[in-house]
C-alpha cells in the first residue's frame, strides 16, 4: 500500500489553472445557455399537473362506467319488454358501456340526488317487475301453445270420429 499526500499531484496529470475572471464566465455560461432552472422547475410543475389532471379524469370515468352500466341494462330491459328475442348480449353492452363513460364524464352527468338515495330500491323494484313482466309474457305463450295444441287435438278427435 502506497501512501500519498493528497494535495500532492502525480507527475503524469496536468492541471489546468484558470484565473478568478476566467472561473466567473464559465459560470456564466453555464448558467445562460446550458442550465435554466426555471424551465426545469416549469417543466415539472407542468408534469405534476398533467399527472394530477389525467388521475382526476381516470377516478371520473372508473366512476361513470358504473352509471353508464346501468344506462345500457335499462336499454337492454326496454328491448326485452318490446320482444324476449331482443337484447343487448355482454359484448355489445361493454362496447356501449366504455363508449358511454368518457360522454358522462365530459358533460359531468351524474344521477340526481333522490337516485342517489334511493338506486338500490328503485333496482330492486325495476328487476321485480321485469321477472313479473316476463313471467306474464311467458305465461300468454303458453296458454297460447295449449289452445294450439287443443284445437290440433279436437281436429284430430274429429278424424278419428268420423272414420
Amino acid at each position: 500500500m502506497e501512501i500519498t499526500n493528497e494535495n500532492q499531484v502525480p507527475e503524469n496529470e496536468v492541471l489546468e489553472t484558470r484565473s478568478q475572471d476566467g472561473v466567473k464566465a464559465l459560470l456564466n455560461e453555464v448558467d445562460d445557455e446550458d442550465y435554466d432552472t426555471t424551465v426545469v422547475v416549469k417543466d415539472s410543475a407542468k408534469t405534476r399537473k398533467e399527472e394530477a389532471e389525467k388521475a382526476a379524469y381516470d377516478a371520473k370515468l372508473d366512476a361513470a362506467l358504473p352509471v353508464a352500466f346501468r344506462g345500457v341494462a335499462t336499454i337492454d330491459f326496454g328491448l326485452k319488454l318490446i320482444d324476449s328475442r331482443l337484447g343487448i348480449d355482454e359484448m355489445q353492452g361493454a362496447v356501449l358501456t366504455q363508449a358511454t363513460a368518457p360522454v358522462l364524464v365530459k358533460y359531468a352527468v351524474e344521477p340526481p340526488d333522490w337516485y342517489k338515495e334511493w338506486g338500490p330500491e328503485m333496482q330492486l323494484a325495476g328487476a321485480v317487475c321485469f321477472v313479473a313482466f316476463m313471467q306474464y309474457k311467458t305465461l300468454i305463450k303458453l296458454r297460447k301453445i295449449d289452445v294450439a295444441k287443443a284445437k290440433e287435438a279436437l281436429k284430430k278427435g274429429e278424424k278419428d270420429g268420423a272414420n
